[in-house]
């Protein structure tokens, strides 16, 4: 399991465990407000409040790094294989490169009338 299948489980479970405590822990320490429990309330709201906007931040920010992290995959996998192409533009894209190498190759050998004759003919 890699680090960020880690980082992502890890921080799910600690957001869905602290969650529950602290929406009561909230409203304790918003009605009473000014009172000895209100403090105490209040003391464990604050640290949870931090907790809970950093994993909830990074839950948000989840699909975006896994669509990110699928981007530099497939950028690194076609690195690797140049000849493998992963979606539509790239093989037409690949297509095109390798029409105009040969055709660059072929225009060295032949004479200008004979590409003037082939422009013609296509």
């Amino acid at each position: 399991m890699n680090m960020f299948k880690l980082l992502n489980k890890w921080l799910r479970l600690l957001h869905r465990w602290l969650t529950p405590p602290f929406i009561p822990l909230l409203m304790t320490a918003n009605i009473m407000h000014g009172t000895a429990l209100g403090d105490v309330a209040q003391n464990i709201v604050a640290p949870l409040t931090v907790i809970l906007s950093i994993t909830g931040g990074y839950l948000w920010l989840v699909p975006y790094l896994s669509k990110w992290q699928r981007g530099r995959q497939a950028v690194a996998s076609q690195s690797h294989s140049p000849h493998v192409a992963h979606n539509g533009s790239a093989v037409i894209l690949s297509v095109l490169i390798m029409t105009l190498q040969a055709d660059a190759r072929r225009k060295k050998c032949l004479p200008l009338e004979q590409h003037a004759l082939e422009l013609t003919k296509s």
